[in-house]
């Protein structure tokens, strides 16, 4: 026979009705919150004391701390060769790293390549570029 309850009135009926010392409510779960967590997960139930006090414990979230990159400090010589390589690679950032200053370099490569389509001037340029802005990265 199927209950006429709703899953959300059961477990509201549980959560007011606090365990004993000596009481066994485990029935199968790790603990006594596990299923009032998943019901609060399913959007089942939604009580203002169970989000404010039980998921806090039940649930800990360390928030990480996100670090942002500065952006570097160029002289002209690295301003000039960063402009250049921008030109031909515009997804380069101020804040660019060792990984995204390859990217970049081999995408404006690719354009500037002779064999693409490109002309030897601009490919040697952005290979000039590439090696001034290397020695900027290379720590």
């Amino acid at each position: 026979m199927l209950n006429q309850r709703s899953f959300s009135d059961i477990l509201e009926d549980l959560i007011l009705e606090e365990p004993t010392q000596g009481s066994n409510f485990t029935s199968g779960f790790e603990s006594y919150l596990d299923p009032f967590g998943m019901a609060w997960l399913m959007g089942e139930i939604n009580l203002p004391h169970y989000n404010s006090v039980i998921v806090k414990k039940a649930y800990p979230v360390k928030a990480k701390p996100i670090k942002l990159r500065p952006s570097h400090i160029l002289n002209t010589n690295e301003t000039l060769a960063y402009e250049l390589l921008q030109k031909f690679a515009p997804n380069l950032k101020d804040n660019f790293n060792r990984h995204e200053l390859k990217s970049a370099y081999r995408l404006a490569v690719l354009k500037t390549h002779p064999d693409q389509g490109g002309n030897s001037e601009n490919f040697q340029d952005v290979k000039k570029s590439y090696q001034i802005l290397e020695a900027l990265v290379k720590n």
